[in-house]
């Protein structure tokens, strides 16, 4: 391997944390996050099909309809999502993402309803506080895995899409693990660089003594070691073009099946769902414009972070 190559492969890597340890963590920042943040998530809603009705009348409408929805809340919510007319927000950016709905859209109105008080969490089988579910989505999203910026935009943009709770969580969970499983990949490969440039080091270092030496017995000894160095060092080379073979053999598998990232399938349906992020300027064009952008940017950000991308194990199978 030459310098650019070791370079490439030989990342600062911080010691991993396990998912466990990351879950205790998150569980035991909730609730003093909600405390000190007092945020809550909303949702805003397109209330002009509903003419001149009240819209105290319309908001309780909606919030006993999505209370009376409980383990189907998902799905319900899901479908306004795709339909449009429907969008997340927050207590803290709701004022500020219903102007900029009025400005895309104008003639329409829009009113924030908040979610049902306790929800439905699929990946738990059980109901639970919305203000808990919120304050763990937060905490998760602010936790970075490690300081990687691919990780704190990818969790970022998450958190501002239209997409039920419950699935936010459960990507932020999935991300961390990606990043966990990344981490230790990055780990191996550093390590291994390591330990190829170590022993060349050495081997040159005895080599040295080798050359200057004018004793039979000194002589005798480094050329013993050197023969266990140079071993050493041809395990080592091997270990290293191991790992580079099997990468780029999987990066080709997937091009050639034309496979998506598993970031890519999250950016995707992230990405689509990021209507409020519109600027009040920007036409429907130049808004899915720069979400490819973002897109891009934060797949490039993985890529320079873990030197590759995660793909499905059956998209490398």
């Amino acid at each position: 391997a030459d310098a650019d190559d070791n370079a490439r492969w030989k990342l600062a890597v911080p010691a991993p944390v396990s998912a466990a340890a990351r879950r205790r963590e998150f569980r035991s920042r909730t609730a003093a996050q909600l405390q000190q943040d007092g945020d809550l998530p909303v949702l805003l809603v397109n209330t002009t099909v509903y003419g001149d009705e009240d819209e105290a009348h319309i908001r309780l409408d909606l919030f006993e309809e999505l209370s009376r929805a409980r383990e189907e809340l998902d799905a319900r919510l899901d479908e306004l999502f795709e339909r449009g007319g429907t969008y997340h927000s927050t207590h803290a950016t709701a004022h500020r993402d219903l102007e900029r709905l009025r400005a895309i859209f104008p003639g329409q109105r829009y009113m924030a309803v908040d979610y049902p008080e306790v929800i439905y969490v699929e990946q738990r089988a059980e109901m639970a506080r919305t203000s808990l579910v919120w304050a763990e989505i937060e905490a998760r999203a602010q936790d970075d895995c490690g300081g990687w910026p691919s990780v704190r935009e990818l969790k970022q943009w998450l958190c501002l899409c239209s997409r039920p709770l419950s699935w936010k969580l459960a990507i932020l969970e999935e991300i961390d693990m990606l990043a966990a499983r990344e981490e230790l990949a990055a780990l191996e490969r550093s390590e291994s660089i390591e330990q190829v440039e170590a022993l060349t080091q050495l081997a040159e270092e005895v080599t040295a003594i080798l050359e200057s030496a004018e004793d039979d017995e000194l002589r005798h000894a480094c050329e013993a070691r050197l023969d266990d160095i140079q071993a050493s060092l041809e395990a080592a080379r091997a270990h290293f073009d191991e790992l580079r073979r099997d990468q780029d053999l999987a990066a080709q598998r997937a091009k050639d099946r034309n496979a998506a990232s598993l970031v890519d399938l999250i950016l995707a349906m992230v990405m689509q769902r990021c209507t409020t992020q519109r600027a009040t300027n920007e036409s429907e064009e130049q808004f899915a414009a720069r979400m490819v952008d973002e897109h891009q940017a934060i797949v490039a950000l993985w890529q320079g972070d873990f030197g590759r991308l995660p793909y499905s194990a059956d998209d490398l199978a």
